[in-house]
């Protein structure tokens, strides 16, 4: 995986459409797709793939579930004490990273809305009044052209999660199709298509960057025996990544001590002492109290649902905004 080049690949952009487009003439044509770009671009600057743990696996091979569950099951020296998932420092950076990762995807797509492009395309439409409204996929360019055009492409061709490429959104059968099942005026659904390639393409350079650092200490390290009291040295590793830094600046990382593991070794081997010992009336209530306290976990989990979520957002939402990294990778290309 490779970096885009954001100036570069609006320049290709704007080639690519009007190879098919009609209204595309004169210099402000340009100048209206690096702009639509751009704000697709900066309003995503902060999303990387949800599924960040997932890339890396595919990148490392079929093993790599099968190592990270492994690495869960480890034990403490000289016990049968599993306590890989809680204390082993790649086990809690692998949480680490799906959950702030997952926290800052879904944060942004929950923050965004169509009426927000449609306000941006409306803004756009006043800017450049002289000639959107003529913009439209031209009937004149044959679809064996267009089909080439699109097999040619020399930017990037992948898309943002649940859409099409901006590629096939914008030949003029899907374009046309689209905006009359829809009824969206031409001009809007070019804004949107770009738009949401420009956040495709920040999407995807925060995702390299992040896979670049993380994938080889992966590979180096998910063989390796449990690592207690290590973490902070691991983490000089992975700070290599802009995307990581910032992932630390949205959420906390908590790495266990060796001293807290063998306060919980001793506390497990004395409650499994305890239970080999207790009474069927201490057995009764050790078992109502567990069942009382899961019971009460699962209410407050279906009960405060939405608004769990909801708060959830805006303080991934404040914690942004006080965020001092510059992203996405590549802003500088510019």
């Amino acid at each position: 995986m490779t970096l885009i080049n954001f100036k570069q690949e609006a320049t290709l952009l704007t080639s690519f459409i009007s190879s098919f487009w009609e209204g595309t003439e004169g210099d402000w044509f340009a100048d209206f797709i690096a702009e639509v770009f751009k704000k697709g671009v900066m309003d995503s600057r902060y999303i990387a793939s949800q599924y960040i743990n997932f890339e890396a696996g595919k990148l490392i091979g079929e093993s790599f579930s099968d190592l990270i569950d492994a690495r869960r099951q480890l034990v403490a020296d000289g016990t049968e004490f599993e306590c890989g998932y809680d204390f082993d420092a790649l086990c809690i950076i692998h949480k680490f990273v799906d959950s702030v990762g997952a926290d800052v995807f879904n944060t942004a797509w929950t923050n965004a809305s169509s009426t927000t492009i449609d306000k941006f395309a409306e803004k756009m439409q006043a800017k450049y009044n002289f000639g959107v409204d003529a913009l439209k996929p031209s009937k004149e360019v044959s679809s064996i052209k267009v089909r080439g055009l699109v097999r040619d492409y020399k930017g990037y061709k992948g898309s943002h999660v649940r859409t099409q490429n901006v590629l096939n959104k914008l030949t003029p059968e899907q374009a046309t199709s689209v905006a009359n099942s829809i009824q969206i005026e031409m001009y809007k659904w070019l804004v949107n298509s770009v738009y949401q390639h420009g956040a495709s393409c920040a999407m995807h350079n925060n995702t390299t960057d992040i896979l670049s650092v993380i994938v080889p200490f992966y590979k180096n390290n998910l063989k390796a025996p449990l690592m207690v009291g290590n973490g902070d040295k691991l983490l000089k590793e992975l700070e290599k990544s802009a995307y990581f830094k910032f992932m630390c600046e949205i959420g906390d990382i908590n790495f266990r001590t060796q001293n807290e593991l063998d306060a919980e070794v001793k506390a497990e081997a004395e409650a499994i002492e305890r239970i080999k010992n207790e009474t069927p009336e201490e057995r009764a209530i050790r078992l109502k109290e567990h069942n009382d306290w899961f019971n009460g976990m699962m209410e407050r989990v279906v009960n405060d649902g939405e608004d769990s979520v909801s708060k959830k957002v805006n303080e991934t939402l404040a914690l942004i905004a006080k965020s001092k990294s510059i992203l996405p990778v590549g802003v500088e290309t510019f």
